[in-house]
């Protein structure tokens, strides 16, 4: 089979390897599409600290069975399916306490360990969902950006009728947005990138898009919000500066999640972040929850992933050339597809 290597950094390669032989409770997923992640796009530029070259990427995946393992399954050859692509220990604190995204021992596909950009993967029968057949495959290669939005969105508590502030209206602030929007949250958005804010208006038909850097920014978000200010900001930057400075444009007693990492410490005004009694958090991986959550709106129509979607390639002959001119557009490509 084929399978899409980064050798190192801008170094793409087509491997042949053998189709997985399955180990105990795994399943052979017959790989229908992947999506590009930012950490493919850090990873090729060699921008990635977890990374570990060679490895074979991609960890927003869906598929069919092919093959099970397991006599007492509960899936059959045919399913669609999306991975979880995230393992824990089970036995760690954090797996203890039910927070499996924060295992000690954490390894995410197509980072730690090899991804699933191949015509097969093998994976553990609990890393999979089993999903409408409805759901076409481009969709459901989104599931995982997606959850990692709910799972941010979820520890902020939204609740109908808040006013949410997304700073950073990449593919995971912009899917936290729509998350919000599902609980009937009034969502503000932000960024500091023309082409960010114009996607957001035009093709997901948002109305307030703001750029952080305006003189007006924080009269505007005062404006929008009746001089209450944002009741919860999700930080999708990773932008030290901006991740700092978020805690003058919120509500008292609001809440602030950092879903983007910062490579740089962060310097928090003490002040503006203590009197509003903020409660801070920090968001990382996604639950099966998060997961079924995603799945579950795109079935009834609430959340549509294909918006999200810039460039569609394929895994063929011309793909070396074709991932290379994808990872060069930069922001130009909001969401890439590899379709098997």
């Amino acid at each position: 089979m084929k399978a899409v290597c980064f050798k190192a950094p801008y170094e793409i390669e087509i491997q042949e390897k053998d189709i997985p032989t399955l180990k105990d409770d795994e399943i052979l997923i017959k790989v229908s599409a992947v999506a590009i992640c930012g950490s493919d796009i850090h990873a090729y530029h060699g921008r990635q600290a977890l990374f570990i070259y060679p490895r074979v990427i991609g960890h927003e995946i869906c598929g069919t069975v092919e093959k099970i393992n397991n006599p007492s399954s509960s899936f059959q050859l045919g399913d669609k399916v999306v991975v979880i692509p995230y393992s824990h220990c089970g036995n760690c604190i954090a797996c203890k306490k039910g927070k499996p995204g924060c295992c000690e021992e954490l390894k995410v596909m197509g980072v730690h360990v090899d991804g699933g950009l191949a015509e097969y993967c093998a994976i553990k029968e609990c890393y999979l969902l089993k999903v409408p057949n409805t759901i076409d495959s481009t969709s459901l290669s989104l599931v995982e950006p997606l959850a990692i939005s709910a799972h941010a969105v979820h520890n902020a508590k939204v609740q109908a009728g808040e006013n949410v502030l997304v700073m950073g209206i990449g593919p995971i602030g912009m899917g936290a947005a729509e998350i919000s929007k599902t609980y009937n949250a009034n969502v503000i958005l932000a960024d500091i990138s023309e082409e960010r804010r114009a996607f957001a208006k035009k093709t997901l038909d948002y109305s307030n898009v703001l750029n952080p850097l305006d003189e007006t920014f924080k009269q505007d978000l005062a404006t929008l919000t009746k001089g209450n200010m944002p009741d919860t900001i999700i930080d999708a930057t990773g932008n030290g500066k901006s991740m700092s400075s978020i805690f003058e444009y919120l509500s008292y007693g609001g809440k602030v999640v950092y879903v983007g990492i910062s490579s740089t410490p962060l310097t928090i005004n003490h002040v503006e972040f203590h009197k509003r009694q903020t409660e801070l958090y920090s968001s990382r991986a996604a639950t099966r929850y998060d997961f079924e959550y995603v799945i579950n709106c795109i079935h009834e129509g609430t959340l549509n992933p294909n918006l999200f979607i810039t460039d569609i390639i394929t895994l063929d002959a011309n793909i070396k050339d074709e991932f290379k001119r994808l990872m060069d557009k930069s922001s130009a490509m909001f969401k890439g597809i590899i379709a098997l």
